[in-house]
């Protein structure tokens, strides 16, 4: 009879979701790349779409965040342009940093299209992570 109860309840959305349930509806990867190696980026936009195709598009956010010596990497003519503007179709936000960035004399007119920006690509990392973190949670 209980059971019957509670079922009719979670039928009409009256009962609360389970915490653990709730978290994971979305799976959330930050990568940081920092290093202006081709074998480094490549492998961090191979992860990512690794990530995405393996837990399903709708069930992750990824995020690759270029600072340092990588922002290169993130210019309209480097010749990453074609496999990041790939990650970049599929959905997983690119971000370079603005600090570094202003460092090395780019602007936003000289990047690739798609990128987003933030002041401090390791600040943004750090704090998308410490969010992320189930020990940051009350």
């Amino acid at each position: 009879m209980r059971r019957r109860f509670l079922a009719s309840l979670a039928a009409l959305g009256l009962l609360p979701i389970p915490r653990a349930r709730a978290a994971a509806r979305k799976q959330r990867l930050v990568i940081q790349i920092s290093d202006y190696n081709p074998k480094v980026w490549g492998l961090a936009l191979s992860n990512a779409r690794n990530v995405r195709h393996d837990l399903g598009p709708d069930n992750v956010q990824i995020e690759l965040v270029a600072y340092g010596p990588a922002i290169h990497m993130l210019e309209a003519e480097s010749d990453w342009r074609d496999r990041v503007t790939e990650v970049l179709d599929e959905s997983i936000r690119v971000i370079a940093c603005e600090n570094t960035m202003a460092t090395v004399g780019l602007k936003r007119d000289y990047m690739l299209g798609g990128v987003d920006f933030v002041k401090t690509g390791l600040a943004h990392s750090m704090t998308r992570e410490f969010a992320a973190s189930p020990s940051a949670r009350p």
